[in-house]
């Protein structure tokens, strides 16, 4: 494999690892539950009636869903070639990379049969030489 691939494989692991460790150390850092909390759970179920919560959500202002639903043509249009510009930047990305790999393999392959090659270099001009006749 080439360094670049390397290098690139080695950041995409290293994020995914500390992604995984922060989320893991949020989970761990909640607190620890108290004692009255630990007297309440002692106590049997059927004595104490269990509340019933809710769960709040909060809608994000600054996220892709608000933009479309509350952004003129002019957010929505800004979005769209945003979005085009980003494909077009990723196709050439990806056939630059499969030229430098296709580059890579032939410069391999000249570098191996390069001094294995039958002819040399005074023969190939004593033959130019020959071939043309004034």
């Amino acid at each position: 494999m080439s360094f670049k691939l390397l290098s690139l494989l080695r950041s995409v692991v290293l994020s995914l690892g500390l992604g995984w460790a922060l989320a893991t150390a949020s989970v761990q850092a909640q607190p620890a539950s108290s004692p009255t909390a630990q007297a309440a759970a002692d106590v049997p179920a059927a004595a104490v009636a269990s509340p019933t919560t809710t769960k709040e959500t909060i809608d994000n202002p600054y996220g892709l869903k608000a933009m479309w639903e509350h952004g003129d043509f002019v957010a929505k249009g800004t979005l769209f070639i945003m979005i085009f510009m980003s494909m077009g930047s990723w196709y050439v990305l990806i056939t630059k990379l499969m030229q430098s790999f296709k580059l890579a393999r032939q410069a391999r392959t000249a570098r191996l049969n390069f001094f294995k090659a039958a002819t040399s270099l005074p023969r190939l001009a004593r033959n130019q030489s020959s071939a043309v006749s004034w």
